[in-house]
């Protein structure tokens, strides 16, 4: 029974150790301070296992303490892997691929006003648990702006207006110098529905000292960040008072005090008079006592308003030895400044020529630019003119393309009808030689029986003159004669018809013969073209 009990003992003493020892082992880590987050924005809330490691069968939960616990994710290897809180879906995120360096650190998306708060981090195990936290602050900052509202009084009227702050954001008006604005500011701040601030600060501005570069400055407290609006007022701006009207009215406030001034005095005469005519015989020694009490009391007043008016007096100047003293250094320092302006102005004046150099040579080459590009217009110009010309003399040879094929056509036929004329000229030719060839044994012929007649004559001639020793003679003639006779009858029987037919076509033969070399000699339209 000893032994057993001794057993329980120790295996309950190990069961509470380990998680001691395993307590003593890791340690988790949030932030020390508070993690700042812009609106719209993301944002990571760290929490940091040590050592450096991942936890076997692990679980981490990340709460926002509020009145209670407002679950915003979950995690576990066991159960679901990541669950986001109500109002935080698609807004939440862990690092899987951190956890094996101990980060289990929640990324926060889209920043919302009400994310601001203390968050909860819980990790855990089996045998093991721990938790650690973490402030969130939300901030937000939004660009500036200053309206001009006009003339108000004796002076301009500003607003400054910006939405989209948090918190509260600080609001300062300043002027040269980086000083205060010695007036009245009026600012509102109003909230919308997502709690973000919207800012209108209003403020007149009068001419003087402070006049010229008005600042609206808006600083947050938590990202000690400040954004600014500034705007320039010169002389111009502010309302002018005419001193004629400024003396009228003076004039005028000044006639109705004196009419005033001696109503009241005629009617406390009156009054006086009156009182004095009533109380003449009551007055008498204690009035006079009072009187004098009276006069001391008002003395004594006097005397110690003096004597404080002198305290005063030298405290002010006192003050006014201060404020020279703080004007001398101030002169001095303002001194230094102008020197080192007027040092900036020189070399400002050495840039502006330089640059003026500079603008010259630019100004140059885009003279020298403008003109190569006139010219190039110009080319372009006479360019697109010949193409113009160019698309005009194409469409003219498409039409002379076309004339000359219709020339070609009718060439063609021409030389077809030429042909078939030179080959009825050829023929008609061949029959006018043969007919020349006719014509020629015919004059033969004619020629030859001239010849005979000639000898006919003769003979006869002979005949009649009685020559008788030439019988066989005469014979051998008659029958030459015969021969002749019968050959000049063959070639009489051709019709006289056909001879003058044959004279016509010989004519119209030479006709054709004189107008065949005109049409030979002439062109062949389109020839040239071809």
């Amino acid at each position: 029974m000893a032994t057993q009990w001794w057993l329980c003992v120790c295996s309950l003493g190990i069961l509470l150790l380990v998680p001691c020892a395993l307590s003593d082992k890791f340690s988790l880590d949030g932030s020390l301070h508070p993690v700042v987050g812009v609106v719209g924005q993301d944002v990571v809330l760290p929490c940091q296992l040590s050592p450096r490691a991942r936890l076997a069968n692990m679980g981490v939960l990340w709460r926002k303490i509020d009145t209670g616990f407002i679950p915003v994710h979950e995690y576990s290897d066991q159960g679901p892997k990541n669950q986001p809180g109500e109002g935080y879906q698609s807004r939440t995120e862990l690092f899987p691929q951190e956890f094996s360096n101990g980060n289990v650190s929640l990324k926060l998306k889209q920043l919302q006003e009400s994310d601001a708060g203390t968050y909860h981090c819980f990790v855990s195990d089996p045998d093991w648990s721990q938790e650690a936290t973490t402030e969130l602050r939300i901030a937000a900052v939004a660009p500036v702006f200053i309206d001009v509202l006009g003339p108000q009084g004796q002076g301009i009227g500003l607003a400054c207006k910006s939405s989209g702050w948090f918190p509260k954001p600080e609001v300062q008006w300043v002027g040269k110098n980086r000083q205060n604005l010695a007036t009245e500011i009026v600012t509102d701040m109003t909230q919308d529905g997502e709690n973000l601030y919207s800012v209108v600060s209003q403020v007149t501005v009068t001419e003087g000292k402070d006049t010229g570069y008005i600042i609206c400055i808006l600083r947050n407290s938590i990202l000690e960040k400040e954004q600014q609006s500034a705007i320039h007022l010169s002389g111009d701006v502010f309302p002018r008072v005419s001193p004629w009207l400024a003396a009228f009215w003076a004039l005028l406030a000044v006639v109705i005090i004196a009419a005033g001034v001696y109503a009241y005095c005629k009617y406390t005469a009156k009054q006086k008079k009156k009182r004095t005519e009533e109380e003449a015989p009551l007055k008498d020694q204690k009035t006079l006592e009072a009187e004098c009490q009276d006069l001391q009391e008002k003395l004594k007043m006097k005397d110690k308003a003096r004597d404080t008016e002198c305290q005063e007096l030298r405290e002010k100047q006192e003050a006014v030895e201060k404020e020279k003293k703080v004007l001398k250094s101030e002169c001095q320092d303002l001194q230094e400044k102008w020197e080192a302006v007027q040092k900036e102005k020189e070399a400002l004046k050495s840039e502006c020529q330089d640059l003026q150099e500079k603008l010259k040579m630019k100004d140059k080459a885009r003279d020298t630019e403008c003109q190569e590009l006139r010219e190039k217009q110009d080319v372009v110009k006479e360019k697109e003119a010949l193409q113009s010309e160019c698309q005009d003399l194409q469409e003219k040879l498409k039409a002379v393309e076309k004339e000359k094929k219709v020339l070609k056509s009718e060439c063609q036929e021409l030389r077809e009808k030429l042909e078939m004329k030179d080959k009825a000229r050829d023929t008609e030719c061949q029959e006018l030689r043969e007919k020349q060839d006719v014509v020629k044994e015919k004059e033969a012929l004619q020629s030859g029986n001239q010849e005979l007649q000639k000898k006919l004559e003769r003979q006869k001639q002979l005949i009649g003159e009685g020559c008788q020793e030439l019988p066989q003679e005469n014979e051998t003639e008659k029958k030459e004669k015969k021969q002749w006779s019968l050959g000049s009858v063959q070639k009489k029987k051709m019709p006289e018809e056909s001879e003058q037919e044959l004279q016509k076509k010989l004519e119209r033969q030479k006709q054709l013969i004189g107008e065949a070399p005109d049409t030979a000699q002439q062109p062949e339209p389109g020839g040239q073209g071809s």
